[in-house]
């Protein structure tokens, strides 16, 4: 169980890191992926399959909730481009409800880039070529494939449409000229290969999914892992 948890959370932040912000166009929506393909020797991994991810997004604000196993695990992520570096990180785990409160830089670098990163902890810089013959209508958008690839890292297939564009930069950031949002990602990496999928899109998201609820007991990420059985650590 702790490799199954390990392994969903470095996918989480994994996946986290790659679609938090893209390009200024529709400023309210929500779009469901779900994880379609799996590879990978754990027999553990196939728990994961069929795993939804929602991803909202209402101005500079975006959300993605994330639950697995049958809802014994739940993440939440909110993050607010007025202020990226403070995240607001939610867990629901087995009954308990933990919200982590030093979520910034360093536990971006260590979950959130956790599979791309070099080993300086930086983000390498991509190359991004498309194949604009290589098309799929992904939950109703007509998408072009994108072939994203790092100097060190592994490669990453996506495919992008314009016509989902939420507001702001981390996603920027990290892939300068990527002409796109992802309605599908394809990574493989440390022997686990993952394909994430956009099932459904809705143009219109109310404002209190990205408050906190009531009921979090907050923590430091090292309370977190020490009270986890050290779970969170990913060596290095």
């Amino acid at each position: 169980m702790k490799k199954l948890l390990q392994i969903s959370f470095l996918f989480v932040f994994t996946f986290a890191s790659l679609t938090t912000f893209a390009q200024k166009k529709i400023s309210n929506g929500k779009v469901q992926f779900e994880i379609t393909e799996l590879e990978g020797d754990s027999p553990q991994l196939a728990m994961l399959k069929g795993t939804l991810i929602n991803m909202a997004f209402l101005g500079g604000q975006q959300k993605m909730d994330l639950a697995v196993m049958g809802g014994l695990m739940r993440v939440q992520t909110i993050m607010d481009s007025n202020d990226p570096t403070n995240p607001k990180i939610l867990m629901d785990m087995m009954g308990q409800k933990i919200q982590i409160t030093d979520a910034g830089e360093e536990f971006t670098d260590k979950m959130g880039a956790g599979m791309m990163a070099q080993g300086d902890g930086e983000m390498p810089d991509f190359k991004i070529t498309y194949d604009k013959k290589d098309k799929k209508t992904i939950a109703g958008y007509k998408c072009i494939k994108a072939n994203v690839q790092g100097a060190d890292g592994p490669p990453i297939e996506m495919y992008v449409t314009k016509k989902i564009n939420p507001e702001n930069s981390q996603f920027q950031e990290m892939f300068k000229t990527l002409d796109g949002f992802p309605m599908e990602i394809k990574i493989k990496a440390e022997g686990i290969g993952i394909t994430i999928a956009a099932q459904e899109v809705k143009d219109k998201i109310d404002a209190a999914n990205f408050e906190v609820p009531a009921g979090y007991t907050k923590m430091t990420m090292q309370e977190f892992s020490e009270q986890m059985g050290g779970m969170m650590e990913f060596g290095g």
